[in-house]
């Protein structure tokens, strides 16, 4: 934690503000959720591809909610089976 600093207070506003701003629009991962991240995670152990834990969450929940995953950093979830979009790539 930042200690008691007014650059802890900047960054306290700013997270409120953002969660106040975005709280709608906010994907929490369920059961369903939880269950695509275990496939997910075992599926690259097996192939020996060990991913960091909330790449693997974000890939879950994208897929959960049927949605595309942004991302410039695609080779990293390509194996995963996901509809992927590289902003960076025309």
């Amino acid at each position: 934690m930042l200690a008691s600093s007014k650059k802890k207070q900047y960054y306290q506003a700013a997270f409120e503000q953002t969660l106040s701003t975005y709280s709608q629009q906010l994907l929490s991962p369920d059961v369903d959720t939880a269950n695509v991240y275990a496939k997910m995670a075992a599926q690259q152990k097996q192939l020996g591809s060990i991913r960091p834990i909330f790449d693997l969450w974000i890939a879950a929940t994208a897929k959960t909610s049927n949605l595309s995953l942004v991302t410039r950093n695609t080779k990293d979830f390509i194996a995963l089976d996901l509809k992927l979009i590289n902003p960076f790539l025309p």
